[in-house]
């Protein structure tokens, strides 16, 4: 009975200790989540205000989410893939559009339009489709130099189909359509293809196959796709 009431003793005396060193270690687990989770943020708006990420109500579902984290994390993901600096931040200094191109099976490719002091240079890059026991590939930063007059050309597109006063796209808008980005004296603005009409997203589509055509980008442009089968149906 004696030894029983000495072990009892001894425990009570250990068992403050080892709650304290399980509830340190639990809270350590629990900061070093939370420290992963802040940075991730962090990487995540160093692309964007989450503004442009906010899903809108539709009439359809009358369901709302208040932010699509989903999409914010896919398209700052491949930014950050392609080692792509903010047009959100001041950083960028001159006047650039960029363009994350859908296609089936694969990642977007990308399109980025740089204005230098009158000299405009089309840069584009595109991730390989990674196949089994294969590592992913990133092709080196290409380039080449455009009119001035197409960069004009293309800010009055933007402005036609109202890209800078476009409101923020639903959840149901991806994947279904290409990313676009803008900053201009300033502005910044970003939103999806999929957020305008058909005559407006044709305008888009206009632009994104002439400046893919310019590219050696292993594709077929969707604007000589669309001709081929043209071509097919007259003869």
């Amino acid at each position: 009975m004696q030894n029983v009431a000495i072990k009892l003793g001894k425990f009570i005396l250990i068992a403050p200790v080892l709650s304290i060193l399980l509830y340190s270690a639990c809270g350590s687990s629990n900061l070093d989540v939370t420290l992963k989770s802040e940075k991730q943020i962090d990487e995540r708006y160093y692309y964007f205000n989450d503004s442009l990420f906010r899903d809108v109500d539709t009439s359809l579902t009358n369901y709302r989410i208040s932010l699509d984290y989903f999409y914010l994390d896919h398209i700052s993901g491949l930014l950050r893939r392609y080692s792509e600096e903010s047009f959100y931040y001041d950083s960028l200094e001159i006047n650039a559009l960029r363009f994350l191109v859908r296609r089936s099976f694969q990642e977007p490719y990308l399109l980025r339009v740089e204005n230098h002091d009158g000299k405009v240079i089309l840069y584009w890059q595109e991730i390989k489709r990674a196949f089994p026991g294969n590592l992913e590939t990133i092709t080196d930063e290409e380039s080449t130099e455009l009119s001035i007059d197409y960069w004009h050309e293309m800010l009055s597109v933007l402005e036609e189909v109202g890209f800078w006063n476009s409101k923020n796209w639903s959840q149901q808008h991806y994947p279904l359509g290409d990313f676009l980005e803008a900053r201009y004296d300033g502005l910044h603005h970003a939103t999806t293809s999929s957020s305008f009409d058909p005559e407006c997203k044709n305008k888009l589509n206009l632009i994104i196959d002439y400046l893919s055509s310019r590219t050696n980008l292993e594709h077929t442009s969707r604007l000589e796709r669309s001709q081929k089968r043209v071509n097919e149906m007259m003869r």
